[in-house]
């Protein structure tokens, strides 16, 4: 019963070359390893009323296919799909499938060759025909004798015969040369598609209704993993004079390598930070959730110097003080100037050099006890929550990207957006004042995590990075080091243990952290911004106040003022975390001369305990 319902079906097979249809469009995936998803659509006209199934046999797909999709729409009549299934040709225990049936340009070449042969051959045939006649003519042998004049005449007209009849099958030979190389490198050509791209799907369709179907398409969608891709920005900024524009122009662009075997021409694309294995919309389920018993003589261990335990205050930057905790590791972060041998920023050259933000790496306060035993796992811990929903962007015009395994930096989108252009110090990291334009996302795209590089006039003057899509996305690029505004900054610390009660084991530190500004222009400037920190406790024995910034601890969001054109903050742009990071910021507006920002916390900490900076990454 197999074998006669395969040979019914071979009966009614027709084979489609896929690469002699255009890719409708592709999707790449970006999250579990890139991959993309290549749609095809196959037009049908040869499909019949019949009860017999029919075969559709899609050749010369690349061989990293994954996984494969298959749908049909009509005009009229219906038409179900039976099976469809891929495989590789090579795998295959049978003939390969013909040239003549693989290839239409191949026939039409055979067919153009045999027309050329032919023609070569009636024009050789008919002279040799005359040829035959002239010698007839020539040994007396017709039955009619003509003049001597008029066998001149026939003989210069067999000449020109013969003459061009020389020029004919000479130029028909060059033509069958022409065709018989254009056969060679489409059978060359076939031969590589069957090694690059030896994937076949195979669909068994039907028509199931007595109308007849007019037309059909059928699509075919599968996944390839030979693809890699990765987001890339160009921020183009344009000077006036010694003013940049409000108005910049960033350009979305995608970084794409594909070595598929399969050249995307003219294609639909779009990108998706969604997996292509996992469906995109799940349901929830409640988890199931153990209560234990902790021993009582084990107290959770914080194992990282930033997580503090559930019941640690949040309110101590408010100076509201905890509880006394035994037997746990103390740790508080805290920001300090430390000079590193080798590390100190170098002198720097006029504004219109280039420099970008060196890393900086926040200190660390670390109170070493005795080691405890961490507990089982917290219950919150057990609950999961689910990851953020895809992000999926599709690029505006059609693109064009081939098989060559280079990296193409097609175009998504380009977007006009408005910046803001300020001079940004860190002096408890860096001593130099940055150039900085800020520009804040207001598109419809939430861009994806990749390199911005930053074009002033054109010319190349930095590069950053997007670590996150949470909005509202602002990025930050630095044009140039200011050597017009000089920064200094200075750390010290007082220790007043008898400003605390004895009974309490606790000694106070005041600490002052002052920066000073000075503007070497002429005229003022707007805008200066000079961001800093303070340490933030990791154990409830540890409380921290802060004093200046006066009322920067009272508030979480807005301003306050420290004086006449002068500003603090919580720093909350570019993913900053703000108040609960202990990141702050001043904003001030500088006349000619000199300005000295002060901030000012205390550390209230057991006394027996030795407080020791150090610097984390």
């Amino acid at each position: 019963m197999v074998t006669s319902s395969a040979k019914a079906l071979s009966q009614n097979t027709t084979v489609i070359e896929a690469d002699q249809i255009p890719i409708k469009a592709v999707k790449l995936f970006q999250s579990s390893g890139s991959a993309a998803k290549i749609t095809r659509t196959f037009p049908l006209s040869f499909l019949r009323s019949q009860n017999e199934a029919q075969v559709v046999e899609i050749v010369h797909l690349p061989a990293s296919v994954q996984s494969v999709d298959v749908s049909i729409t009509s005009t009229s009549g219906s038409v179900t799909i039976l099976d469809h299934y891929h495989t590789s040709i090579t795998d295959v225990q049978k003939p390969p499938i013909p040239v003549t049936t693989a290839s239409q340009a191949l026939r039409e070449l055979e067919t153009e060759r045999l027309r050329l042969e032919d023609e070569k051959r009636v024009r050789q045939q008919s002279f040799t025909f005359l040829t035959t006649y002239m010698d007839s003519l020539a040994q007396c042998k017709s039955q009619g004798q003509p003049e001597a004049a008029q066998m001149v005449t026939f003989f210069d007209e067999f000449v020109e015969i013969g003459i061009t009849r020389s020029a004919a099958i000479a130029e028909l030979d060059g033509k069958l040369a022409d065709i018989s190389n254009k056969i060679r490198e489409e059978t060359e050509r076939l031969s590589k598609l069957s090694s690059d791209l030896p994937v076949k799907v195979v669909t068994v369709i039907s028509c199931t209704s007595q109308v007849s179907v007019e037309a059909a398409e059928l699509t075919v969608s599968y996944v390839v993993k030979q693809v890699s891709w990765k987001p890339a920005y160009d921020l183009h900024i344009a000077m006036t004079g010694n003013t940049p524009s409000p108005t910049v122009t960033l350009d979305f662009r995608c970084t794409v390598t594909q070595w598929t075997g399969e050249n995307w021409e003219n294609i639909s694309l779009a990108l998706t930070t969604a997996n292509q294995v996992l469906q995109l919309i799940r349901l929830p389920e409640p988890k199931k959730i153990d209560i234990s018993l902790r021993p009582s003589n084990v107290f959770h261990q914080p194992t990282n110097a930033f997580h503090r335990p559930a019941n640690a205050p949040q309110a101590a930057l408010f100076g509201a003080p905890a509880a006394p905790l035994s037997r746990s590791s103390v740790l508080a972060s805290a920001t300090a100037s430390i000079d590193i041998p080798g590390q100190r920023p170098p002198n720097q050259a006029p504004i219109a050099q280039l420099a970008n933000f060196p890393p900086g790496s926040p200190t660390t306060v670390v109170v070493e006890t005795p080691e405890a035993e961490a507990p089982s796992q917290g219950v919150s811990q057990l609950i999961s929550h689910d990851s953020k929903d895809p992000i999926t962007h599709t690029a505006s015009g059609n693109l064009f990207i081939p098989s060559d395994h280079a990296e193409h930096h097609v175009l998504v989108d380009s977007l006009s957006l408005r910046a803001e252009f300020m001079r940004v110090v860190v002096p408890g990291i860096d001593n130099r004042v940055y150039y900085t334009c800020e520009v804040k996302n207001t598109s419809e795209y939430v861009l994806l995590p990749g390199t911005v590089k930053t074009y002033l006039n054109d010319k190349h003057v930095s590069s950053t990075d997007i670590h996150n899509t949470e909005l509202p996305q602002i990025l930050e690029c630095s044009l140039a080091v200011d050597t017009g505004v000089k920064a200094l900054h200075n750390r010290a610390s007082d220790a007043l243990p008898q400003s605390v009660p004895t009974f309490t084991s606790k000694a106070m530190t005041t600490y002052t952290s002052a920066t000073v500004l000075h503007n070497t222009y002429a005229e003022p400037i707007r805008g200066v911004i000079v961001r800093s920190s303070i340490p933030l406790p990791a154990d409830p024995r540890i409380t921290i106040v802060l004093k200046e910034p006066a009322g920067l601890a009272e508030i979480d969001e807005g301003s306050v003022t420290v004086k006449e054109g002068c500003l603090a903050r919580w720093s909350t742009t570019g993913g900053r975390k703000g108040k609960q990071a202990g990141l702050f910021e001043w904003v001030c507006d500088m006349n000619p001369g000199t300005e000295v920002l002060k901030a000012v916390w205390e550390v209230c900490a057991p006394q027996h305990l030795e407080l020791l900076e150090q610097v984390r990454p």
